[in-house]
């Protein structure tokens, strides 16, 4: 796979609907281990930035 979102594909091939590039968009397991690779990289930088936002909360109510 090329890494063009499903969306964009249908759109560049005149698809009205995602279905039909489906039927076609067959991807690898490389690209669906990859897939999962920034998924989970996603999540981890998003739960951190959770924690952040805790923290400073934390810290805001414990100087007041």
């Amino acid at each position: 796979m090329s890494g063009i979102d499903l969306v964009t594909l249908a759109a560049m091939l005149g698809h009205s609907r995602i279905q039909m590039v489906l039927r076609y968009a067959h991807p690898t397991e490389q690209h669906q281990a990859e897939a999962m690779r920034k998924l989970e990289a996603f999540n981890a930088t998003k739960q951190v930035a959770e924690v952040e936002v805790t923290q400073e909360r934390s810290l805001q109510i414990s100087l007041q």
